[in-house]
């Protein structure tokens, strides 16, 4: 008995080891395509009372996203102390080391679930604290990430014009999310303290390395995919993240002039009432390239699907967060722009990103089924 037990052990140690190995930079995108659907059910609860239910909805979504942030952070962390050589492989790989920063991208977005839901499950105070603690926490590695992966990509010799893909932009758009959080919390609880000048100051810094990242590292993908033509079926997922950058970038707009608002219209000795309708003019625009973006993915994944094979890998969770961002930025943009038309459109395309994560959920469970999750990544 107490052999069939040490072996049952070491089996189980084994296999557990096996996992940690094979668990790569990507996890964090399940957890982002979980976790912001919360605040589009919350955002979408807003439109009428008929919809009201779907906070309860998003209370959900937010409960699976942080089972999911606490499972899959665990093997995560370990593998940079159990199997530091596959690390060093993944950050020096073209594609797959950009997906490192999703995992504290899913700290920012836990901190933002926290800042909107937490009050109702938690009470203000303990909520409003946690936000912060996951503020830092992924600010702290979405700056490290963002060094580690430029500085990969300048010395490494072996980074060619064709391996440029739209998972490039994951970077930018990590620091680029960090001010969307600093707004939030500026907005509500933080607003007046001795943390908000700390809180917009970080903000800033991210957002303007995540925009002019944003601009040089697009640059390059564009010529890439002018000159040398669309990737493989199996790169066609990231396509969608690049309608992130500017969807992300309404969406601090928005939650900027409400942590405005919620300061009486200055910050810092700096009266911003008089850049609201600019701020939102500029918004507008930014939603309308991300609504493009939107179709052009359609155009191009309808050309993979009818020209090449388009079977599903885990990088197929690049369809839900970037929707989930569009879906979010056009919720807050209808607080002050075209309300009534873009209701409608929010509702619509709240129940496109349920869809999508539904399709998405089962194409891993079978992926995880066939054993690819063991197979070579690299």
């Amino acid at each position: 008995m107490i052999g069939t037990r040490g072996f049952k052990k070491e089996v189980t140690m084994a296999m557990f080891k096996k996992i940690v190995k094979n668990f790569g930079p990507e996890w964090g995108a399940a957890v982002m395509g979980t976790a912001a659907i919360c605040i589009t059910m919350q955002l979408s609860s807003e439109v009428s009372r008929f919809f009201s239910p779907l906070l309860y909805v998003g209370v959900g979504f937010y409960l699976l996203a942080t089972v999911m942030f606490i499972t899959f952070l665990i093997p995560w962390i370990l593998r940079f102390f159990m199997y530091p050589e596959e690390i060093k492989k993944d950050l020096q790989h073209p594609i797959r080391g950009n997906f490192f920063p999703t995992m504290p991208i899913s700290f920012i977005l836990a901190g933002t679930g926290t800042n909107k839901l937490g009050p109702m499950l938690f009470g203000p105070w303990f909520a409003y604290h946690l936000s912060i603690v996951f503020f830092f926490l992924g600010a702290i590695g979405i700056f490290i990430f963002g060094y580690l992966l430029v500085r990969t990509q300048f010395l490494n010799r072996d980074v060619r014009l064709e391996h440029a893909n739209f998972s490039w932009f994951i970077p930018p758009v990590s620091h680029l999310i960090i001010p969307v959080l600093g707004a939030c919390s500026m907005d509500v609880y933080w607003a007046g303290t001795n943390l908000a000048p700390v809180l917009f100051l970080i903000s800033m810094v991210a957002l303007g390395i995540g925009f002019f990242n944003f601009l040089f590292v697009g640059a390059a993908i564009w010529h890439r995919y002018t000159y040398q033509g669309i990737p493989e079926a199996r790169l066609a997922p990231t396509l969608m993240v690049g309608i992130t950058p500017t969807a992300i970038i309404v969406i601090f707009l928005i939650k900027f002039i409400q942590a405005v608002e919620a300061s009486h219209g200055g910050l810092f000795g700096i009266n911003f009432m008089s850049l609201f309708p600019l701020i939102k003019i500029i918004a507008s625009v930014l939603w309308g390239y991300s609504l493009w973006w939107l179709m052009l993915v359609v155009i191009l994944i309808t050309h993979y699907i009818t020209t090449k094979a388009h079977p599903f890998v885990f990088g197929w969770w690049a369809y839900t967060f970037p929707f989930e961002a569009f879906t979010v930025s056009t919720g807050l943009l209808a607080k002050c722009v075209a309300t009534q038309f873009l209701h409608g459109v929010l509702i619509t395309l709240n129940i496109l990103v349920v869809i999508v994560w539904i399709i998405v959920v089962f194409g891993t469970i079978k992926w995880l089924e066939s054993g690819a999750f063991f197979k070579p990544q690299h």
